[in-house]
């Protein structure tokens, strides 16, 4: 395909340069008249036949995340990975658990790979000529251990922009726009290109709505290493006839590697006909890495024939997905009204709170009442610590994150827990099913991968008895039947502990009112700005709150809850704030029900960058020229200033000047005599939208 050049477009000007000197001197070359006017056609088609192809792009819209998976598939490569890591003075490099040679994956002789490898500097000065060859941008981080993990976050070549009319195409090769996930996707030629187009586009519609497509692997969160079943009483309770003779059905969506259903597991069981895999873009679910199916094999287990599996293939045999393929498979699994989802996965990061992506279809599910159960990660060389704040979506306060429990009980040692741990459930040698038929189609895993499932299938029975509750009363229902592992109460390793469901169908619901109908409606954002004393925010009032929890995200991707208000506080401003800082703001409103704390959806968020009030001095008024002076040093973000002026205080009527401030003392004009009314404000273009200080207060001055 023939994309964008610049000497397609120099081509361009050269021909209306032609005919511009064509048509001066038309009268002086009558005889030549018709020849040129002959040679001067050819040259504008030809021209504009060359421009038309050098801008290129094919653009289509497109109804489904289904449609938009074909696409993708038809770009996907076999050779995408995660990351690899590389050692100093070997041969051998690990590409997502998976050894290779490093002369094979970089197509160099020995001798290059040993000197490549000899130190940290030569590595990246290897890789840099590596970028200079194929186009390819690596990025390497010194584990400090005589081992270096290299990415390639560019690789898919594709941007999403979310919830936003996208004009351009950035140089794009294709644009696609996704009806059902309001998603624009712009597919690149290059990782250069790609990496480009990134920076300007988040300079217009902001990082908070924008993601590059990386690349995750789907081992992340299990190790090949059912008492789960039997512990948590759910081997009896799926031959209870008052749960076998239930007419009811629920749907879990297992969104994972896919399926093989060769396991005596799955008979009896319904894979619904809409399952689909979205990394090939068709429907062909057939698991060929195993993870998967071990997964769904876990849930299929412990729960009878009327819980029924939506498989949503986002992997290929590798075990490799990307970020959009999983926003496409999560739109898709709440668009299909499943009741369950099940998340063995997880971007893990220092941090991984920053990963926002799947937000828009986690908050979808939580207001549809569909519980999102995810593994709260996996012990790895790569990031330090064990906190669950490092796995994304179980960082997310709104899935249901597990942790793993071991036989004894205990926490299993690769488990990461922290505050955002809901339940734990087994994950240490659980057996399900397999690929292999030398061994019956089963196999032995050990992960949070497999501890989620446990509780998916526990929601399962959940929402068989009580179809209709809302994610918080199915959580609380759980909680119920839960033994407390740890400290009293919820803790950062357990939860609310494990569940026992033994007698789940001999107890009546405690919280059957906590239903999706009943759940407090999402608070608006209406305005967010730049106030006297700091970030102001104002939303509207929900019906049967009686407060409001008021978060704030950060640049860096911390997220802090900021203040709990009364319901009849509709505003609240941030006062712990610098210049330049630059924040998104969202807020949750709550309520109490049954003396127990029942919290709506999140609200819209907003994004803001901070712009404090000026403090002005040293006014001076002569003969029409006014000066004052700012008292601080100017910043990058206030060197743009907008000034009103008026006659009456009121600024009914009044007249703006915009001012470029080069220095702290400040001069300009006014030509109108008398009393007139003066107030400053800084301002400052950012990613797309022009934010604005607090106005200063109005100064009076006598122009002569």
């Amino acid at each position: 395909m023939v994309r964008c050049s610049r000497k397609g477009m120099i081509y361009r000007e050269d021909i209306n340069m032609f005919l511009d000197s064509y048509i001066d001197y038309k009268r002086k070359y009558q005889g030549l008249l018709r020849l040129c006017s002959f040679l001067g056609m050819i040259f504008f088609f030809m021209s504009s036949a060359c421009l038309v192809s050098a801008h290129a792009c094919v653009e289509e819209e497109l109804d489904t995340a289904r449609e938009l998976a074909q696409v993708i598939s038809e770009d996907w490569e076999d050779d995408y990975f995660e990351e690899m890591v590389i050692h100093e003075d070997s041969n051998q490099i690990e590409i997502d658990g998976t050894t290779d040679r490093f002369t094979d994956t970089f197509d160099c002789d020995k001798s290059t790979m040993r000197e490549a490898v000899s130190s940290g500097e030569n590595l990246k000065d290897f890789l840099s000529e590596q970028q200079k060859d194929s186009g390819e941008i690596y990025e390497v981080e010194d584990e400090k251990d005589g081992s270096y993990t290299v990415t390639q976050p560019y690789q898919a070549k594709r941007i999403v922009i979310r919830g936003k009319k996208v004009s351009s195409d950035y140089g794009a090769e294709a644009k696609y726009v996704c009806k059902e996930g309001d998603e624009t996707i712009l597919c690149f030629a290059t990782d250069e290109q790609t990496r480009q187009a990134y920076r300007k586009i988040c300079q217009v519609y902001g990082e908070e709505d924008c993601y590059i497509d990386e690349i995750i692997s789907m081992n992340n969160l299990s190790q090949s290493y059912s008492w789960g079943a039997e512990t948590m009483g759910m081997s009896s309770l799926k031959t209870d006839s008052r749960i076998l003779g239930s007419s009811a059905s629920v749907t879990v969506a297992v969104i994972d590697t896919g399926l093989n259903k060769s396991s005596s597991i799955f008979s009896g069981r319904t894979i619904l006909s809409n399952s689909y895999n979205f990394v090939n873009g068709n429907k062909n679910i057939t698991d060929s890495n195993g993870h998967g199916t071990h997964v769904a094999g876990i849930i299929a287990d412990l729960t009878p024939n009327n819980v029924r599996l939506l498989i949503l293939r986002i992997s290929g045999e590798d075990g490799t997905s990307s970020a959009l393929v999983v926003d496409l498979a999560m739109t898709y699994a709440v668009n299909q009204g499943v009741d369950v989802i099940n998340c063995s996965y997880g971007f893990v990061t220092t941090d991984a709170s920053r990963y926002t992506f799947l937000d828009d279809a986690i908050d979808r599910a939580y207001e549809k009442g569909i519980p999102v159960c995810a593994a709260a990660g996996n012990e790895t060389n790569d990031v330090p610590g064990l906190s669950v704040n490092n796995c994304y979506p179980a960082c997310n306060e709104q899935t249901v994150a597990v942790s793993a429990i071991d036989s004894d009980m205990n926490l299993a040692s690769y488990s990461y827990y922290g505050k955002g741990i809901d339940f734990t459930a087994p994950g240490t040698n659980i057996t399900s099913a397999g690929l292999s038929s030398k061994n019956g189609y089963q196999a032995t895993m050990s992960g949070t991968s497999m501890a989620a499932p446990h509780i998916s299938a526990a929601m399962a029975y959940i929402k068989l008895l009580h179809k209709n509750l809302s994610v918080q009363g199915a959580c609380l229902e759980l909680k119920k039947y839960c033994i407390d592992l740890g400290a009293a109460g919820k803790d950062s390793y357990y939860g609310y502990g494990c569940p026992v469901l033994t007698k789940l169908c001999d107890s009546t619901s405690t919280y059957a009112s906590w239903t999706v109908s009943s759940m407090l409606a999402s608070p608006k954002l209406v305005s967010c700005k730049n106030a006297e004393k700091g970030v102001e925010l104002k939303w509207n009032r929900v019906k049967g709150a009686s407060g409001y929890y008021v978060y704030r995200r950060q640049y860096n991707g911390v997220l802090k809850k900021l203040a709990s208000l009364s319901g009849s506080t509709l505003h609240y401003v941030d006062s712990k704030v610098s210049e330049a800082d630059i924040n998104s703001y969202y807020v949750v409103a709550y309520a109490k029900k049954d003396g127990l704390l029942t919290l709506s959806g999140r609200s819209n968020s907003a994004m803001i960058l901070v712009l404090k009030k000026l403090k002005l001095s040293g006014w001076k008024v002569r003969k029409g020229k006014v000066t004052f002076k700012k008292k601080k040093q100017l910043t990058w973000v206030d060197k743009k200033l907008e000034i009103q002026y008026s006659t009456d205080k009121s600024f009914k009527k009044k007249k703006s000047k915009s001012l470029q401030a080069l220095s702290n003392t400040i001069r300009f004009t006014i030509k109108k005599k008398g009393t007139v009314y003066i107030r400053v404000r800084s301002k400052y273009r950012y990613q797309g939208k022009t934010y604005y200080s607090a106005w200063t207060r109005v100064k009076k001055i006598k122009v002569t």
